[in-house]
């Protein structure tokens, strides 16, 4: 009584093995990028302003583009073929120049990172870029130029602003860096550490103010050490 039936399932198990169903495309999921930052750091004493672009990816990425508010590439950073880029970060200068040059160049508003990774994912990202920039810093000691300083015992100072959230500073002598320093905001000195400083040799002090929106303004002068 059943034979029929176990023969018509055999025929339609057979129909089945010879037009195996498609299998649905499999998604890959999307990387984003973090630490994302664009911003201005402007020299002041030089007149001179820099845009600075960085991101950090969780895995290898294969071409990389930043794409300004209007939709249109900036920059594209893409290995040759058959050589993947491959980094897990990157950081880049776009244009440095005086800073109605550099800002008139690249608007203030939402810039999207988007590419691919090594692995076939979409890249995504996004930052927003500001043109506001923090008070120059006023540094009272060193003076600027001053002669006989000491090379021991010698504190930085400046004044401090209250909408700058942070502070860098940086003294070096030649192309010898001697000493870079992040500090939070309300700090108005630096002590520099004794023997670190040769005597009788020309040094620069930079201290720069950073805002809340990344952006930062240096002020660079030249002293004599003693």
């Amino acid at each position: 009584m059943y034979k029929p039936i176990l023969i018509a399932s055999g025929a339609i198990l057979g129909m089945a093995a010879a037009k195996p169903v498609a299998r649905p495309a499999q998604i890959m999921p999307v990387v984003h990028l973090k630490e994302e930052a664009m911003i201005v750091e402007y020299t002041a004493s030089a007149n001179e302003a820099v845009i600075k672009v960085r991101a950090e990816s969780e895995t290898g990425l294969q071409r990389v583009e930043l794409c300004l508010p209007d939709g249109s590439t900036a920059v594209k950073l893409e290995s040759a073929p058959g050589h993947p880029l491959a980094v897990w970060g990157f950081e880049f200068e776009l244009l440095e120049a005086d800073p109605v040059t550099v800002l008139g160049a690249y608007a203030a508003g939402t810039y999207d990172f988007r590419g691919r990774s090594v692995l076939g994912n979409s890249v995504v990202g996004n930052v927003t870029f500001s043109h506001e920039l923090p008070p120059a810093p006023v540094i009272t000691y060193p003076r600027n130029g001053a002669l006989h300083v000491p090379a021991n015992g010698l504190t930085v100072t400046w004044v401090p602003d209250p909408t700058a959230v942070s502070y860098r500073v940086g003294v070096e002598q030649g192309d010898r860096d001697g000493l870079i320093v992040e500090l939070p905001a309300g700090t108005s000195s630096l002590r520099v550490p004794d023997g670190l400083l040769r005597p009788r040799t020309r040094t620069f002090v930079e201290v720069g103010a950073v805002a809340a929106n990344g952006n930062c303004t240096i002020v660079e002068i030249p002293f004599h050490v003693e």
